[in-house]
């Protein structure tokens, strides 16, 4: 089902600015300020996506293995110190 207005349609229709907060229960069916909290926490993730995909696209680098060959490295640093 095509959306009943475009974006720009559905500006045009906002008669006055949105003054009220979209809660976690509400049903978005009006013109909803977003929480700035969970706005930041969102734009923070999908920063932190981005700029992921951009250094493994650059370096062919899998970020995600990073913890664990630190901790295994660290591990092995441990053992060969006690020995």
């Amino acid at each position: 089902m095509p959306p009943k207005w475009t974006y720009a349609q559905a500006l045009q229709n906002v008669a006055q600015p949105p003054t009220r907060v979209l809660g976690s229960d509400d049903v978005l069916n009006f013109t909803a300020l977003a929480n700035n909290s969970v706005w930041s926490l969102q734009a923070n993730t999908l920063h932190s996506v981005y700029r992921e995909e951009a250094l493994h696209a650059k370096f062919g680098y899998d970020v995600h293995s990073a913890p664990t060959q630190f901790a295994f490295q660290y591990e092995l640093l441990l053992t060969v110190q006690t020995i």
